[in-house]
């Protein structure tokens, strides 16, 4: 059995983060283990996709591809054997900015005549000529090592790739150099492969240019209710998760011991401000009956509406103006 858990005293909260949902009452405690958190649904447990690489920047064991980061990862199709002076393209499409203001790697590999100095490619960038490659370092398709395949990597300025994301998309043409001699390598290949982590529209809640993992990452005061978004930008977009407007979200205060005991995770000095002393959701006859029993008292726990130090006659005219349903702020 699950023995006694009538007020939830035996719940694990799910801001936790645990994988415990809860523990049980009685003289044996048992941990119910609640089933593995799998966000990119691949199943794999998000701290194994972690453990095995994934990018968790706020060290939450799990992926930042599930809060906001984009894991751009692709290679374009055979653009075909390298032949001298005829250049090839592909282009990437859906491009995002990339994430901390980084240069993006394209690594461009070919199976080609490319073992000598002459014999190389030219790499444009939407009709930019960026670099040559396989100048030294490349190899020929049917002798070289590792299969005759060459291989480089062309690193694409944060600026230049920030235009073809403006733009739209990203070009990339390969020109084979007139040495390149295609019959030597009948089943040659030509491939571009872009790789970088991105800023979906979900990971940049500041706009700083950073994914918000990446900001959690570096200062975790900037995440206090550990759920993988920035404190201030839910601030932003509900101020009722800060009803004192002390900037900080209530759950927080709660956490740090301001009262809740309605549990309805405002901190309970936000509702006696608002006159309801009984913390019922609606001033009433109720709230005054209370602030009748501290009529007179100085220096009052709550009640005190407009701060002269002492319940009177002032405090009871307010709260009667406040008839009604509590509405927030």
């Amino acid at each position: 059995t699950w023995g006694d858990n009538s007020q939830g005293q035996c719940t694990i909260p799910a801001s936790a983060n645990s994988g415990v949902s809860a523990i049980a009452g009685g003289t044996y405690h048992i941990i119910a283990l609640s089933p593995f958190k799998d966000c990119n649904n691949n199943g794999i447990a998000d701290f194994i996709d972690v453990a095995a690489g994934a990018a968790d920047l706020n060290h939450d064991y799990v992926p930042d591809a599930c809060q906001g980061a984009i894991e751009y990862d692709i290679t374009s199709a055979s653009l075909g054997v390298p032949t001298a002076n005829i250049a090839v393209s592909t282009t990437f499409t859906n491009l995002v900015m990339p994430d901390n203001f980084a240069d993006v790697p394209v690594v461009i590999s070919a199976k080609g005549d490319f073992d000598a100095s002459n014999e190389f490619l030219t790499v444009k960038l939407n009709g930019v000529t960026m670099q040559r490659v396989f100048e030294s370092g490349g190899v020929n398709c049917a002798t070289g090592a590792g299969a005759g395949i060459s291989t480089a990597t062309v690193q694409i300025p944060f600026a230049t790739f920030a235009n073809a994301v403006a733009v739209g998309q990203l070009t990339i043409t390969l020109l084979p150099s007139p040495a390149v001699t295609a019959s030597e390598c009948g089943t040659g290949y030509m491939t571009a492969q872009l790789k970088y982590v991105g800023i979906g529209a979900s990971g940049d809640c500041n706009n700083n240019g950073l994914l918000d993992t990446r900001d959690i990452g570096a200062n975790p005061s900037l995440d206090r209710d550990r759920n993988a978004l920035l404190d201030a930008c839910e601030l932003a977009g509900n101020p009722l998760l800060d009803c004192n407007l002390n900037n900080e979200l209530d759950v927080y205060d709660i956490a740090m011991g301001a009262p809740d005991d309605d549990l309805d995770t405002h901190p309970d000095q936000c509702q006696y401000d608002k006159c309801d002393l009984d913390l019922s959701g609606i001033v009433d006859s109720g709230d005054f009956s209370i602030l009748l029993l501290y009529y007179g008292e100085v220096n009052p726990p709550f009640g005190d509406f407009d701060g002269s130090g002492i319940i009177d006659t002032g405090d009871a005219s307010i709260m009667l103006l406040n008839f009604g349903d509590v509405t927030w702020p």
